[in-house]
């Protein structure tokens, strides 16, 4: 129950002491390769870069984390049409610059890192130099004014004493002032815009490489897709241009997959952005990796080790001794069966472990977890965190609703297939939401040749309430062999037939015409 459930909110020490690796994530952020790692929210995607950032840092190579949540201002992020989103993309890109500024300056203050900060300083002021110019665009006028003004006063006076002693006095005096007032106005009639030249900004990202010498400055960008998508291309082409280029920086992100937006196809062949591939390339999607149906010893393996690490690192921070990390889950579960439960309840995304978890050991209390427990502890998750969230947005709740229907009560099973090519907002939404996962991204079936369906499955909360009934799914919708894509086909005398395996989203539409499909 004490477990944190946000790598952002952990220290650096608690980081290293929780981590799990996903498979071969580690060995493919250690490539000096621009990469991208895809994932919903809760996959592991920040505690992953936060891990590696503290690993590079250890040695003489400087790791930057940037939160793209805490980096722009309202002129760069933020929906304001009147400023073009060029000019907001570029703010954007100083905005990223200025952390990575200060970063520097962090790391470089450091006497345990071994930098000389005088020696840095002038390379820093150069870089800061190369992203913080301004320019106006548009007329300048300027206005001055000259105003003399004088004074000049004279007197004079004599007097004259006839008395015993006769005496004469006079005087003169003259007050000469003079008084000047000079006045400049400056009247600027056109747009301040924020402006890089990347010919100079380019020479001090060079200087700033040519100081690091043979360490690797590894710039590592979270929550990509919290950037509104009209400036993801934008800012991506800026990244591109400024440091792709130069051969020890390397650039990784982490986002979304169908949220993030990289690229804008021109019309005479070029691109705005990164093009997938070429200069960038995928690393993982944390999406697939840990669903127990594509792997169950490796998702059974992974929350072992995550469940024990986070149980041990709490004990230890509140002067506990819970014993060898092994026994921790047998000591925890009923039984073996129970623990694989609950790995199936996760549906392989870590946070919404922790969350099942923290309730499982509320309902049990000082006694071991059982499965009752671990059903109820997804359910109560499923509903107080999910659909409560799902609910806040009509559409989402009413399609959750008509596919849990058609496809556990209709059709007595939790998984359904829709067309590679069919694409849905709602249908996205879900998923962000994690009420639907995706097995498969691209099964082939024999009764439609050529056509690519992804298979996606129902979360485990939603369909837990049915277990003991006569409605329970039976299993999934076919068996699939790990690493293998084969044609498949459900048998026509089967109650799940091909037909019925396939939803229909222009039914529910039909269904429901207050709601209007996106194109």
């Amino acid at each position: 129950m004490r477990f944190e459930d946000r790598a952002e909110r952990i220290t650096a020490k608690q980081v290293a002491e929780t981590f799990v690796s996903v498979g071969p994530l580690i060995d493919l952020l250690s490539s000096r390769n621009n990469q991208i790692v895809y994932g919903r929210r809760g996959t592991g995607k920040t505690h992953a870069l936060r891990y590696y950032q503290s690993m590079c840092n250890k040695t003489r190579d400087v790791a930057i984390f940037i939160d793209a949540q805490n980096i722009g201002s309202n002129g760069s992020i933020y929906n304001d049409h009147s400023i073009p989103v060029s000019e907001r993309a570029t703010r954007l890109l100083v905005d990223v610059c200025s952390a990575i500024h200060h970063e520097l300056i962090v790391i470089f203050s450091d006497p345990s890192r071994g930098w000389n900060l005088a020696e840095a300083a002038p390379v820093l002021d150069g870089f800061v130099a190369g992203f913080s110019e301004t320019r106006v665009d548009g007329a300048v006028e300027r206005e001055a004014s000259h105003k003399d003004s004088s004074v000049s006063k004279s007197t004079a006076s004599a007097t004259i004493n006839l008395g015993t002693i006769p005496n004469s006095s006079f005087g003169l005096s003259n007050e000469d002032s003079t008084n000047q007032e000079h006045a400049t106005k400056i009247k600027v009639t056109g747009t301040d815009h924020t402006w890089i030249d990347f010919n100079y900004f380019s020479r001090a990202i060079r200087a700033l490489a040519r100081y690091l010498g043979a360490s690797r400055l590894w710039v590592l960008i979270d929550e990509w897709t919290t950037i509104p998508p009209e400036i993801q291309p934008y800012l991506a082409d800026l990244l591109r241009r400024a440091m792709f280029s130069v051969p020890n920086i390397t650039v990784k992100i982490a986002a979304i997959e169908h949220r993030a937006s990289f690229k804008i196809d021109l019309a005479n062949e070029g691109y705005i952005g990164f093009e997938l591939g070429a200069d960038i390339s995928t690393a993982i999607n944390l999406d697939d990796y840990l669903v127990i149906d594509n792997d169950e010893e490796r998702a059974k393996n992974f929350f072992r080790n995550f469940v024990s690490n986070h149980a041990i690192a709490i004990a230890s921070e509140i002067g506990l001794n819970i014993g060898h990390p092994g026994s921790i889950i047998a000591r925890s579960f009923t039984q073996e069966n129970v623990f694989t439960e609950f790995v199936r309840a996760t549906e392989g995304v870590p946070r919404d472990a922790m969350h099942i978890l923290a309730l499982a050991a509320q309902k049990a209390s000082t006694n071991q977890i059982s499965m009752p427990v671990v059903r109820s502890a997804a359910h109560s998750f499923f509903q107080t965190e999910k659909y409560n969230t799902i609910q806040a947005n009509k559409e989402n709740r009413v399609l959750l609703d008509w596919i849990r229907d058609e496809v556990i009560s209709n059709r007595r099973t939790r998984a359904f297939l829709l067309p590679v090519a069919v694409e849905d907002v709602i249908i996205d939404r879900l998923f962000d939401r994690r009420a639907l996962h995706i097995l498969n991204r691209s099964r082939s079936a024999a009764h439609r040749p050529g056509e690519r369906f992804i298979v996606y499955k129902l979360d485990y909360g939603l369909y837990v309430d049915l277990i003991n009934t006569d409605k329970f799914p039976e299993g999934l919708l076919l068996s699939l062999d790990a690493g293998k894509d084969v044609d498949f086909d459900v048998p026509l005398d089967d109650a799940r037939s091909f037909r019925r395996a396939i939803l229909d989203l222009d039914q529910f539409y039909a269904a429901n015409p207050q709601f209007k499909r996106a194109p």
